[in-house]
């Protein structure tokens, strides 16, 4: 065997080695992709289908402002009404640590949307209703429906969380994080966020 020809099938080699990383590492990212959630849809990769069909609702809503002020939680900053900038012992923004620790709701009436939300998108009230959990909590987590069962006329809702990144997310100041779910219109009277 001549130098050349060593050389060659060296070369040879090495190509096949990186092929073969190369469609290993394609052949994962396709794997990976299948499980990362939609950004309406934020379901666990552990089930292929959400029980009772339940969605995250993550965008085109908005609070009204008086829902809000009505339902503070607990640990978390709001504006103090009664700041004074010229007063230097008073401070712009406050906890609440009078307010509940988190707050739940089952919304299965139109007017009962109507007081809540602003803007809202449309749901059909004789097949849906919407659950919502507000709670103290930070940005860079995703959230993922675990399960959902029903224990007597309680609606369980089991979530998974998981921080996203490491980075400047850990250092914001927590907020009041609003999970709405829309599913199936349940006969329920409450519902409870398990926090897995």
């Amino acid at each position: 065997m001549t130098k050349g020809t060593e050389g060659g099938l060296l070369d040879m080699a090495k190509k096949l080695i990186v092929l073969g990383i190369a469609l290993t590492m394609l052949f994962s990212l396709f794997t990976l992709a299948a499980c990362v959630p939609e950004e309406d849809e934020k379901m666990s990769c552990e089930d292929e289908k959400t029980p009772y069909n339940a969605t995250f609702v993550s965008s085109e809503f908005s609070f009204k402002s008086e829902f809000l002020e009505e339902n503070r939680i607990s640990g978390v900053s709001y504006k103090n009404e009664d700041w004074n900038p010229e007063d230097g012992n008073s401070c712009e923004y406050m906890l609440d640590e009078t307010a509940p620790k988190f707050r739940t709701f089952i919304i299965k009436e139109r007017d009962e949307l109507d007081e809540v939300f602003a803007v809202f998108p449309e749901i059909n009230f004789e097949k849906n209703m919407v659950v919502m959990y507000l709670f103290r909590g930070f940005d860079g987590v995703n959230r993922h429906i675990k399960n959902i069962k029903i224990s007597d006329k309680s609606l369980v809702i089991e979530l998974n969380f998981v921080r996203v990144s490491s980075g400047y997310n850990n250092l914001t100041e927590p907020k009041c994080i609003s999970l709405i779910i829309k599913l199936d219109k349940l006969d329920v009277s409450e519902v409870e966020f398990i926090k897995l």
